[in-house]
C-alpha cells in the first residue's frame, strides 16, 4: 500500500495536515464485546464512544471521493522518478496574507475489498472486525433474522472507540460510512441490549482503499 500525505482545506481557509498512511489489516479477523454497565467493552478493554445516527439508513451505491490534494514539493518527494498517480499543478494564492501554495490534485485510483460477515450474537453483545486501514470509505450490508430485532451496524476509530452507530430494523440494510483515510477503523455488528431473542446475521463489509 503506498504512503501518502493528505491535505485538508476550504475554500477560505487552507491548512496542510501530514500524516502517514498504512495498509489494510486481515479482512476476517472479529473479536466480541458486550454490553456492561451502559457502556459498550470489547475483549481489550476498549470502551466504545458511539454516536447514533439520525434518519434513516443509507441506501445508495458505492461512492469514492472527488480527489486528495498535497503539496507539490511533498508529492515530488513521495515519488521520485516514478510517477505514483495521474496529479495536476495548482497555485493558490491567499490575498489577505499574501501566502502562496503550490499543490497538486491526484484524482486516486482506489481499490474495493469485499469482507463476508456472518455469525450470530446474544442480546446486548456486538462482533468487532478489523481493523482496516487507507479506507476512504466503509460500507456494510447485512441481513437478519428475526426481522423484528434492532440490529446496530457501527463504525469506529480503532485507536479512541469513537464512532457512529445506526440501529436498524426490518432484517436488512446497508449503512455508508465516510471515514478518514489516515485512520484505522472496526467494523461492528451489535444486538441491542433491549432485544429479546439472538441475532443470526449474513452480510458483506466494503471497504473503499486508497
Amino acid at each position: 500500500m503506498r504512503r501518502l500525505v493528505a491535505l485538508t482545506f476550504s475554500a477560505l481557509v487552507m491548512a496542510f495536515l501530514f500524516i502517514s498512511s498504512v495498509g489494510l489489516s486481515e479482512a476476517f479477523r472479529y473479536e466480541t464485546a458486550k454490553y456492561v454497565d451502559g457502556r459498550w467493552v470489547c475483549a481489550d478493554g476498549t470502551v466504545l464512544k458511539l454516536r447514533p445516527m439520525r434518519g434513516q439508513v443509507i441506501l445508495a451505491e458505492f461512492r469514492t471521493p472527488d480527489g486528495l490534494v498535497m503539496s507539490h514539493q511533498k508529492y515530488l518527494e513521495l515519488c521520485g522518478e516514478e510517477k505514483i498517480a495521474r496529479a495536476e499543478k495548482y497555485t493558490l494564492f491567499d490575498p489577505k496574507t499574501g501566502d502562496k501554495w503550490i499543490i497538486v490534485y491526484i484524482k486516486p485510483e482506489l481499490m474495493e475489498v469485499k469482507a463476508p460477515i456472518s455469525g450470530f450474537r446474544l442480546e446486548g453483545t456486538a462482533r468487532r472486525y478489523g481493523p482496516y486501514s487507507s479506507c476512504v470509505q466503509v460500507g456494510v450490508s447485512v441481513t437478519w433474522e428475526p426481522s423484528d430485532q434492532v440490529l446496530g451496524i457501527a463504525v469506529a476509530d480503532a485507536e479512541t472507540g469513537e464512532g457512529r452507530v445506526y440501529w436498524c430494523t426490518g432484517g436488512s440494510a446497508t449503512v455508508i460510512f465516510g471515514v478518514d483515510w489516515t485512520r484505522h477503523y472496526h467494523v461492528y455488528i451489535l444486538n441491542q441490549p433491549d432485544n429479546t431473542e439472538t441475532i443470526t446475521y449474513d452480510g458483506v463489509i466494503r471497504l473503499c482503499i486508497w
